[in-house]
């Protein structure tokens, strides 16, 4: 089996039109070049920020991984972590 062109690869990935961010965790640059996405890193205050907004009832967690697309285990581990109760 050879290697499928990469139009064939991407074909049926749909991105987003503004960000070029493509469903499959991979970006397409205006040129069309592929590339792999770096993990996103969090800064201390946002994770309080986000805990604190569950625990006061601002956000469910189902909001609040929405409005941030955030994975609910992420999440929950924070909330685990915190100190705050």
């Amino acid at each position: 089996m050879g290697h499928l062109p990469r139009e064939t690869l991407f074909a049926n990935v749909g991105h987003h039109p503004k960000t070029g961010q493509v469903h499959n965790g991979t970006t397409c640059s205006v040129e069309g070049v592929y590339r792999i996405q770096s993990r996103r890193h969090f800064t201390p205050e946002f994770k309080t920020r986000v805990v604190l907004d569950l625990l006061t009832g601002v956000q469910s967690q189902a909001e609040i991984c929405r409005k941030h697309t955030l994975s609910p285990n992420l999440v929950a581990l924070w909330r685990c972590v915190s100190n705050i109760r």
